[in-house]
């Protein structure tokens, strides 16, 4: 994310919000209007659209080098059969910027990558948006249903559930 709004350092209210298309970027954007450690607050926060499947294939990959980031032939070098195209990969990479998700750095004459959010930022951005557009923006909803509907043993199930009892 390009700019990080922790909201979990201290507690919040959500008073309102409204969602609309911003006209510079035809993104979804978000204003939020909260409490904060007793201060109302007004936020516009542009929403990152969300990654395909061979986006977050790439994102995978970049997470996981051993360095964080990479040129190009190294990513490509990580993926299994049938790799994509050279020039395939750099399209998804050269989009993933635009996106914001990845950051690139000339060196000589070939791009270094690194992804400028982390995978846990972008797995908070996927739950959060499942829990308010699936579960009425309710956590116990949205935990309960984790719960009841994965490969969760019993034991992991009960420990689940009953913080939520």
């Amino acid at each position: 994310m390009g700019r990080r709004d922790d909201f979990s350092s201290s507690q919040w209210l959500i008073i309102g919000f409204s969602l609309y298309i911003c006209n510079d970027s035809k993104q979804s954007c978000l204003q939020i209007l909260y409490i904060q450690d007793n201060k109302l607050v007004f936020k516009h926060m542009s929403e990152k659209r969300f990654l395909t499947r061979s986006e977050f294939q790439v994102m995978l990959i970049l997470w996981n080098l051993p360095n964080k980031g990479g040129f190009t032939h190294d990513i490509l070098e990580v993926f299994e059969d049938p790799k994509p195209a050279y020039t395939t990969l750099a399209t998804f990479l050269k989009i993933l910027t635009k996106k914001g998700y990845v950051k690139s750095k000339k060196i000589g004459a070939m791009l270094y990558y690194v992804p400028a959010v982390s995978k846990e930022e972008y797995c908070k951005m996927v739950m959060d948006k499942a829990q308010v557009d699936y579960f009425d923006n309710d956590p116990v909803q949205f935990i309960r249903f984790i719960a009841e509907n994965n490969t969760l043993n019993d034991e992991q199930k009960g420990t689940l559930m009953s913080m939520f009892a």
